[in-house]
């Protein structure tokens, strides 16, 4: 079976990422559902090199964390918890919640015919991988997963993901604002009056959003048309 010593499954090129706090008013998060220590941080790093993850070791405590309203953009459950099955619970999810995010069901257990209709209805099936099985395929699958769940955050939640990316997660909230607006075609004069600050105000935090994103001395123009390449190239 397959932990955190494996390279393969650590390989990257930057490290773990670092989410601020101010995070979760912008990007989406994933949901994590293993009991196994060892897998829990193996897969807990490779998903947060793209966004937040929590992580439930029971289905009970993946029940209370869907309870509490956080806005996931995908489910990462493993099929036999101690305290039940996680294919059973992603079918309630789906039917009685109405949750649509991508979800990706990972066994170590054969993979005969119910559980591959069972998970297939629901998301994608991967097998752990263990010593007689490459990991390399179920990363392209896990990753497949990961850009699915990304295009589900892009269209549930906006440009503000794209555009907390973009500045590293360095806008502050009245900078966001003001982007989100730009990104959406209104002009100086509209953001000023959306938000109740002066056009001067509103220019000050373009030159700023403008900075952090990459595109000092740019127009807004320009980060417009950047959010929108990035959200239908993602």
């Amino acid at each position: 079976m397959w932990s955190v010593a494996d390279p393969a499954l650590h390989a990257r090129g930057d490290g773990a990422r670092r989410f601020p706090r101010t995070a979760d008013r912008y990007v989406g998060r994933f949901l994590l559902l293993e009991d196994n220590p060892h897998q829990q941080r193996a897969l807990r790093r490779r998903l947060e090199e793209r966004r937040p993850v929590d992580l439930a070791p029971s289905i009970s405590e993946a029940r209370v964390r869907v309870a509490s309203g956080v806005p996931y953009i995908g489910y990462v459950f493993d099929v036999n918890l101690p305290d039940g099955d996680g294919v059973e619970l992603l079918s309630q999810l789906r039917e009685r919640a109405r949750i649509t995010a991508p979800a990706v069901i990972i066994t170590a257990g054969e993979i005969d015919r119910d559980i591959a209709a069972r998970a297939g209805a629901l998301g994608r099936l991967l097998p752990k991988p263990g010593l007689d099985l490459d990991p390399a395929g179920f990363l392209e699958g896990l990753e497949a997963f990961v850009d699915d769940a990304l295009g589900y955050e892009r269209e549930t939640l906006g440009p503000r993901a794209t555009l907390f990316d973009l500045s590293d997660g360095e806008l502050t909230q009245t900078q966001m604002d003001v982007a989100e607006l730009g990104v959406l075609g209104y002009s100086r004069s509209d953001i000023a009056r959306e938000l109740g600050i002066t056009v001067h105000t509103v220019r000050s935090h373009i030159r700023d959003v403008l900075l952090k994103t990459g595109l000092r001395g740019q127009r807004l123009s320009t980060l417009a048309r950047r959010v929108n390449e990035r959200r239908r190239n993602r």
